[in-house]
């Protein structure tokens, strides 16, 4: 199976209790992972970042490239630590659901190929 985001695709599929105002940008062509951009609000707290997505052992891993809150930068650890404690997953190991084999982006869509058991 292949799924395809852009990045308003990937910003609707986020469903987060709290989550809103999302805007998501893909950058560039990885063959890799993926380098996303973005911003939102949560719980009335405006959050922007980059994130690093990748394929982990059939799940997906997150590390927060860069992270502000309030517009003022927070170190990209606490960033992962809040990701985890939202998601109630370890960053590093996010199931989608299906065993991921290949995330990569081309033209700013993400790219994710997998198979399901």
């Amino acid at each position: 199976m292949r799924h395809s985001y852009t990045g308003p695709d990937l910003a609707g599929a986020v469903n987060l209790s709290g989550l809103s105002a999302v805007k998501i940008n893909i950058v560039g062509d990885t063959t890799g992972g993926a380098i996303i951009d973005g911003s939102a609000t949560y719980n009335g707290i405006g959050l922007a970042g980059t994130l690093l997505l990748y394929a982990h052992g059939g799940n997906i891993g997150v590390i927060a490239l860069a992270a502000s809150a309030y517009g003022a930068s927070v170190p990209a650890p606490w960033a992962e630590s809040q990701i985890a404690s939202v998601l109630g997953q370890d960053p590093s190991n996010i199931s989608l659901g299906f065993h991921v084999e290949r995330l990569f982006t081309c033209q700013n869509v993400l790219m994710i190929e997998g198979r399901t058991a």
